[in-house]
């Protein structure tokens, strides 16, 4: 009987939207792709409302859909983002029973003070700030009632009327759209396993000064409540009004802490928002209440081999690596000269413009054709993979927000790929990383010996044993060839030093890998003149 009353509620919501003229009827909402961008904006404002009207849930997966443009038009999938992360704070005796449940009733020892006011109050948790007996100032974020019961053996058909579903929007049915809804909402809601993946982002966050991650007090923690250290932290907004100048830069940053954790992490923000992004003291970059997956290192190698051959215009290199990561769905039928010259052909055709301007030649508008390309030539992304996706077209999203007018996520993988190019140099120089790599440097100390021997032969041999030359090389003329090379190899030793003195700050990273080329350029010049 409650079933059949809850399946009369949705219907009767469904029939409140067929009435209004800015919403449409079940029959026509199902082929949003033949819509021109007016009725698909409309179409989607009806699927939104209809999702929030089911509840928190309902607006969770409103909120998922606004990163899947893989499934839906962009005019959906932006009215989506406009479903607010935010609802009504709880009771003083929700809050009470919440805590009394995981702590006992000594949890007023446990946090002599407690803000039963929370400080953010989103769908999923609330936050209270909090002291703990140590005198710790702590943000203690507690889990809604709505989702207690939330199971890992929960179905679709537990949150929704999948028929209805799929009759008011069939993308979702062809997608899998709500199956991995539902993955990305376990994660969300087990506050145990998103303590394990901060503990785990912190230890392997030595490197990177990009990321600030909060620590987590595991003994204050539990299924359902997170405790981490308060840090002193400004929200974009505040950011952007204190220093106007710094939107540019801002957005570079934001993608390359997103890139690090993504690429060379455990974990990263599969659902960045630009209102729960903030920004440190010391300028760096947390992701605050996001859900966090990681990927195997298998995948993040590949990811980043290709993002980087994207991003210099290797279509062939970029799809290996690509495809090393996707899963063939009709193995044996695919037609790879096709995808080749498909591959090949892939660029921006202003498919995302809606979400991300109307610059055509954004990084995130290649990767999208990619991923479309080898969708439609059979390959399917695993839900790491997916949750990548989600990830990386949502704070080119946010970055777009910040920075209208150019393209940060290519500038932030060039800002990676430089530091990593610099922090190479700083392992040369450190001693503990030569005594690990000792046997390859003795494979090349092997032939160096070799090929210095070969070259220093080439450039002192007389022009007469040169090829179209008729006169010998004066002595003269043959030590100022030599000496470019001499003097490159001072320039590289102090660069060098200069790298290994101490934590390299942004400027001095860049000038010490101008340096290195520089020496470069002069050895090149000793040698080929």
């Amino acid at each position: 009987m409650k079933r059949r009353h809850e399946l009369r509620r949705k219907y009767q919501v469904l029939s409140r939207y067929q009435a209004d003229g800015h919403r449409v009827s079940v029959s026509t909402a199902a082929q949003p792709h033949c819509d021109t961008p007016d009725s698909a904006e409309r179409r989607g404002r009806a699927l939104r409302l209809f999702l929030e009207d089911l509840g928190k849930p309902g607006s969770c997966f409103a909120r998922y859909l606004s990163s899947r443009i893989d499934l839906l038009p962009a005019e959906y999938c932006r009215e989506f983002e406009s479903t607010a992360d935010q609802a009504a704070p709880m009771s003083h005796s929700e809050v009470s029973e919440a805590l009394t449940e995981q702590f006992g009733n000594s949890f007023s020892r446990i946090f002599p003070l407690f803000n039963f006011t929370p400080i953010r109050s989103s769908l999923i948790a609330e936050c209270h700030e909090a002291e703990t007996a140590d005198g710790i100032s702590v943000l203690v974020a507690i889990v809604r009632p709505e989702f207690h019961t939330f199971k890992d053996d929960a179905t679709p058909a537990d949150l929704f009327n999948m028929r209805l579903l799929h009759q008011y929007c069939a993308e979702l049915a062809a997608g899998n759209a709500v199956e991995d809804f539902l993955l990305s909402l376990r994660r969300k809601v087990d506050f145990a396993g998103q303590a394990e993946k901060l503990e785990a982002m912190s230890l392997g966050n030595t490197a990177d000064n990009t990321t600030e991650i909060s620590r987590v007090h595991r003994r204050l923690s539990t299924s359902r409540i997170l405790t981490v250290t308060r840090q002193q932290q400004s929200g974009l907004d505040e950011v952007l009004q204190s220093r106007p100048f710094y939107a540019e830069r801002l957005a570079s940053l934001v993608c390359q802490a997103w890139f690090q954790q993504a690429l060379f992490g455990p974990c990263f923000p599969v659902d960045p928002a630009y209102h729960n992004i903030n920004v440190s003291e010391g300028g760096r970059i947390a992701f605050v209440g996001c859900d966090l997956e990681g990927l195997p290192k298998h995948a993040r190698e590949n990811l980043w081999r290709y993002l980087l051959a994207a991003a210099t215009d290797e279509p062939d290199r970029a799809a290996g690596f690509l495809l090393r990561e996707m899963s063939c769905t009709v193995p044996g039928k695919i037609d790879f000269e096709s995808f080749r010259g498909s591959f090949r052909q892939s660029a921006s055709f202003g498919v995302l413009e809606p979400l991300l301007g109307t610059d055509t030649n954004a990084l995130a508008q290649l990767i999208f054709q990619h991923w479309q390309t080898t969708t439609k030539h059979g390959y399917t992304a695993g839900p790491a993979l997916l949750a990548f996706y989600r990830g990386l077209f949502l704070i080119a999203r946010v970055a777009r927000k910040l920075w209208p007018a150019g393209d940060p996520l290519r500038y932030a993988l060039e800002e990676i790929r430089i530091s990593n190019v610099v922090k190479r140099a700083q392992d040369f120089s450190d001693v503990r990383f030569v005594g690990l790599n000792i046997d390859k440097f003795a494979v090349s100390a092997a032939y160096f010996p070799r090929m210095l021997d070969a070259a220093l032969q080439q450039i002192s041999l007389p022009q007469d044993h040169k090829p179209d030359v008729d006169a010998p090389v004066p002595r003269d003329s043959l030590r100022s060839r030599r000496s470019p090379a001499l003097t490159a190899l001072p320039i590289l030793l102090v660069a060098v030093c200069a790298l290994q003195s101490g934590p390299a700050s942004w400027w001095s990273s860049k000038l010490a890998l101008f340096v290195i080329m520089v020496a470069g350029l002069l050895a090149l010049r000793g040698l080929w003149e």
